[in-house]
């Protein structure tokens, strides 16, 4: 496993960027800091290496982190739209309609994590770096010792700006539910969409 640690993650270096997309590329997966809490991630295609590292059922679904709007897989509806330009980035993940089933979606407010992510050129499936059910990890360290061997790569910026993962809601026909409370709360959603 390679750590890498980022003194200045305003500016972080694209050496190191580069490291982390090569290691993606190879389908390996990777620690990094998120606005909420530390994440592991690969490419949505070798996702199923992230539900065995995190014991995790294969019915709960892992969201894409993505650098910008742009990258969204499918067509925002209004809704979507709103609450997408009132959070992101940020910690809200928008759980959306998709082929038969759903995706969420997020932009996270870091610039090490959105740095990588524009790097890559594409999304990245990312869960909490913690065994599923435990408490999230807030540094790289407690990510290591949680998820570490299973990762490949660290990318280590100190600790996160907070301790809480993300809300996730979900968006069916211009309803809204609340699946899991996290830094944004619902108040906030519905001052949204009621304005």
């Amino acid at each position: 496993m390679v750590v890498r640690k980022i003194s200045d993650p305003a500016r972080p270096d694209a050496s190191v960027l580069a490291e982390a997309v090569a290691v993606l590329r190879k389908g390996g997966l990777i620690i990094l800091p998120t606005d909420t809490v530390y994440g592991l991630g690969t490419l949505p295609e070798y996702v199923g290496h992230l539900f065995a590292a995190k014991k995790r059922p294969v019915n709960k679904q892992i969201a894409w982190l993505i650098a910008d709007i742009q990258h969204v897989p499918v067509i925002l509806p209004p809704l979507a739209q709103r609450l997408a330009a009132a959070f992101w980035p940020g910690p809200l993940t928008l759980v959306l309609p998709h082929g038969d089933g759903a995706i969420g979606l997020r932009i996270p407010d870091h610039p090490v994590a959105l740095s990588l992510l524009r790097a890559l050129g594409g999304p990245l499936a990312v869960t909490s770096a913690n065994v599923s059910g435990e408490q999230p990890a807030c540094s790289a360290i407690n990510a290591h010792r949680a998820v570490g061997s299973f990762a490949d790569f660290i990318l280590d910026a100190g600790p996160t700006r907070g301790d809480t993962a993300s809300t996730v809601i979900r968006l069916h026909n211009d309803q809204i539910e609340l699946l899991r409370t996290g830094t944004i709360h619902l108040a906030q959603i519905h001052s949204v969409i009621s304005d």
